[in-house]
């Protein structure tokens, strides 16, 4: 899945200790262990080799990785398929692990499967996957190592999403480059650009969403372009240049999900675009094509948005609310449509893992009192192992259908290739299992289990999704897909050649 952004906060001198919960098939949370796809329930301090009273500077997370910075020097962890984690050799780190070490960093921010770093001379790095010239290198070769950005300017602001990255420079000089397919760069045209290129205008903020990007100029004005027909840029409009949305007071920050937008005003929050997954905050699951306040959220510090979900942090704590299938929190509802308090703590960043994990940073100082688990409260050690279904084994033959149902297109399955260069096996199922969606296991002829795909959640249509290890190519002919669902059912689906792919 590519889709939602990272967007970075400036940092403070010393921030404190890191903590982390949610997706980490990859090892993104950092814990050193990985759980064949179920999430750390709560939150878990990021310790390993590294001091438990680690003062952490700048941090992000990508889709499977995560990047943060102690003392100028970067650590990253989760996964390196393409380099983004700065590692040269590719695979996962379970661990935080030192990067780039004889270079000085002071911000950094992960789009889906790429980085951008900013050194103290203020320049910018990228490195990681390029298929669309998203590292500003002036090609579409992909990176493992941190390589200098096209720019010679200062910069003080970065922010990336799936494939397309934004920089402003201390004069205030708007850069843009990567994947423009829906204007997203503010260029009027939709062709990559592989070389970072200027915006009219002077500018003191950027975030980028999957395929939208909203700013502030200096004068204190709000603009947006890119996709907007679910009403992200604030109304039921697509702009490839950069147009002015109104109806949000003194707007001092920007975050944008897949298809949503928040924007932070002096302390309220401000939300428009698609809701119906209660990623608005509003009470209501629906489209709303214009910014209006969430009136239950007072004393506002920090706000993100990614995918289709929301975080704020506000005077009462941690707050959340949208998509919950990931379980980030057990005791929640599917979708959460209020902001709902999940921790007392007000932390003083808020980035969010594009696969569904979550990175905060808690107060200034390492160590000291545990953050508070999501309320209600867990069990006690040790954390009880999710619940809402079983883990994957293999399935008797004679429970195995009788009948080879197989299925195409819009009827069942969608096998196909993410794209030309990731060829990994993503399975599509029928929209009409969007509320009841689960595990989606590959079992051999026999029955015998074979892998568990990652659930990415629904996209194109509402349509389930679930990511595999491999390409189709790699796996057996004549396989069973097994859904298990949250309702306690479950379906087959006959495969004869996983590498085919059918739309």
């Amino acid at each position: 899945m590519t889709e939602g952004e990272t967007t970075i906060v400036s940092p403070t001198s010393t921030l404190g200790s890191l903590w982390s919960w949610g997706d980490n098939y990859y090892g993104q949370t950092g814990h050193n262990i990985t759980d064949n796809g179920y999430s750390q329930l709560v939150p878990k301090r990021i310790e390993n080799t590294l001091s438990v009273d680690t003062q952490w500077g700048n941090f992000s997370c990508g889709l499977y990785h995560a990047i943060g910075i102690i003392s100028g020097k970067m650590f990253a962890w989760g996964n390196n398929d393409f380099g983004q984690s700065g590692r040269q050799n590719l695979g996962v780190s379970l661990i935080p692990y030192p990067i780039a070490q004889e270079m000085s960093f002071t911000k950094v921010c992960c789009g889906d499967f790429h980085t951008l770093a900013l050194s103290t001379d203020g320049s910018v790095y990228s490195f990681g996957k390029n298929d669309r010239g998203q590292l500003g290198t002036g090609n579409r070769t992909f990176q493992k190592v941190p390589t200098k950005v096209l720019i010679n300017s200062s910069i003080s602001v970065l922010s990336c999403s799936a494939q397309h990255s934004c920089a402003i420079s201390t004069d205030g000089t708007l850069f843009v480059w990567g994947n423009n397919s829906a204007g997203q760069l503010g260029l009027e045209s939709t062709a990559d650009i592989l070389t970072p290129i200027p915006l009219e205008g002077t500018w003191s903020w950027v975030s980028t969403g999957q395929y939208h990007t909203l700013a502030i100029k200096t004068d204190g004005t709000l603009w947006g372009w890119g996709l907007g027909e679910y009403g992200q840029l604030g109304g039921e409009v697509s702009s490839r240049i950069p147009i002015q949305i109104t109806g949000v007071p003194t707007p001092t920050k920007t975050s944008c999900g897949i298809y949503h937008s928040l924007v932070l005003s002096s302390s309220s929050v401000y939300s428009s675009g698609y809701g119906l997954n209660g990623q608005l905050g509003n009470g209501v699951q629906a489209l709303q094509l214009g910014f209006g306040p969430i009136s239950s959220l007072t004393g506002v510090v920090d706000i993100f948005a990614w995918g289709h979900y929301s975080l704020v942090a506000a005077s009462g704590g941690l707050y959340y609310f949208g998509d919950n299938s990931f379980k980030f929190f057990s005791e929640m509802a599917r979708y959460v449509i209020t902001p709902t308090v999940v921790s007392s703590v007000s932390a003083t960043q808020l980035p969010i893992g594009h696969g569904g994990g979550f990175i905060i940073v808690k107060g200034a100082g390492g160590g000291g009192t545990p953050l508070p688990s999501p309320i209600p409260s867990p069990a006690p050690e040790p954390e009880p192992e999710p619940e809402e279904l079983p883990e994957p084994g293999s399935t008797p033959t004679d429970e195995l259908p009788s009948e080879r149902e197989t299925a195409d297109g819009p009827g069942g399955y969608v096998f196909k290739p993410i794209s030309e260069s990731d060829s990994k096996l993503v399975i599509l199922i029928n929209a009409k299992y969007v509320d009841i969606a689960g595990h989606l296991s590959l079992l051999k002829e026999n029955g015998e289990f074979i892998e568990k795909g990652l659930f990415w959640g629904p996209t194109n249509g509402d349509r389930p999704t679930y990511r595999f290890k491999k390409p189709g190519k790699d796996y057996p002919s004549n396989i069973w897909v097994r859904a298990d669902f949250t309702d306690g059912t479950h379906k087959f689906w006959f495969v004869p050649n996983p590498s085919q792919r059918y739309d």
